[in-house]
């Protein structure tokens, strides 16, 4: 990098003394200087996800027949359920038959939300 477009990179990345301080300076210490200019205004964020959290999450999901048996109820009644809108469900795409995904979350807040009616005196 040429001295010209050196002091002119510095100036852009706003480092601190500009072309007075730099002057002094060899080129590499002129280069890790903007590296180190450059690179403290840019922090990634890496949110730690381990290995058990995954399969927590990859197991929520199910299946019609898995969410038919969690529920005790037949796949049918199932799918009646999600065409009248009381299930919810989330539709796969890219199949050329519907296919459906549960969350076992959303089955339970689903079971909490009708309560019975009626019953045996």
């Amino acid at each position: 990098m040429k001295k010209r477009e050196l002091s002119k990179y510095l100036a852009k990345i706003g480092s601190k003394g500009g072309k007075k301080a730099a002057a002094g300076m060899t080129k590499e210490q002129r280069v890790a200087r903007a590296r180190k200019a450059s690179a403290a205004k840019v922090r990634p964020v890496i949110h730690p996800v381990t290995i058990d959290a995954l399969h927590a999450m990859a197991e929520d999901w199910m299946n019609t027949k898995e969410a038919a048996a969690y529920l005790k109820v037949e796949p049918d009644s199932l799918l009646r359920g999600v065409r009248e809108g009381r299930i919810p469900a989330y539709k796969l795409s890219g199949t050329k038959r519907v296919s459906y995904r549960f969350l076992a979350r959303d089955l339970d807040v689903a079971l909490r939300a009708r309560p019975v009616q009626g019953g045996a005196q």
